[in-house]
């Protein structure tokens, strides 16, 4: 072994901890008496090394793309709007409350603000709480299977606003996509819930 191999071994030795309390105060991973490597906190973690699959990178895109056209189409129709509009409705899809267009306002930026959280958290599992240790041989495998779900949740999300539009703007019926949207974001936490503990 050369004398620069020696230096990388002792430097990379050096840099993991050998107790918790020291793991989250230097801000390293902590090596236990087994020799695992555990990463106790978001400092210690490691940045994510894989690649998304070509489905889920087109899914992401797609969800973004279909968020963009629906807030162009909402503007447009807002920005010309004068009659009262649909702003509740019951179990049944039936209108139980109408408003003005500046009233829809609101809540379809509070539908645009939670896409775009969302799209954006998706973007960094490092910083997402799992319910068990993150560990060398699991870390980088659960970091993905987080994001594919947050993608997921995104395309379920945005159907949300895209709804919306489509309602206020008279080129879809609501109630039909509404529920579909509310399924696509609770089946995924569900789905990847599952999955996350079987690859533990």
């Amino acid at each position: 072994m050369t004398h620069q191999e020696t230096d990388r071994t002792t430097s990379q030795e050096v840099a993991y901890a050998s107790t918790y309390q020291e793991a989250v105060q230097r801000g390293v991973p902590l090596r236990d008496a087994d020799g695992t490597v555990i990463y106790p906190s978001f400092g210690t973690r490691p940045p994510r090394r894989y690649t998304l699959d070509l489905f889920h990178r087109g899914l992401y895109a797609a969800s973004i793309a279909m968020v963009i056209v629906a807030s162009v189409g909402f503007a447009m129709w807002w920005a010309g709007a004068e009659d009262q509009v649909p702003m509740h409705y019951n179990a049944a899809g039936e209108v139980t409350r109408y408003g003005s267009p500046n009233e829809a306002l609101l809540p379809y930026l509070l539908s645009l603000g939670a896409f775009v959280l969302c799209a954006a958290l998706g973007r960094f599992p490092r910083i997402f709480n799992f319910p068990f240790q993150l560990t060398e041989e699991n870390i980088q495998r659960q970091y993905k299977n987080a994001e594919q779900m947050m993608i997921w949740l995104c395309a379920g999300m945005a159907l949300i606003p895209v709804s919306m539009a489509g309602e206020w703007a008279g080129w879809f019926g609501l109630t039909p996509l509404i529920w579909f949207a509310m399924a696509a974001v609770l089946l995924p936490v569900v789905v990847f819930t599952i999955r996350m503990y079987r690859i533990r």
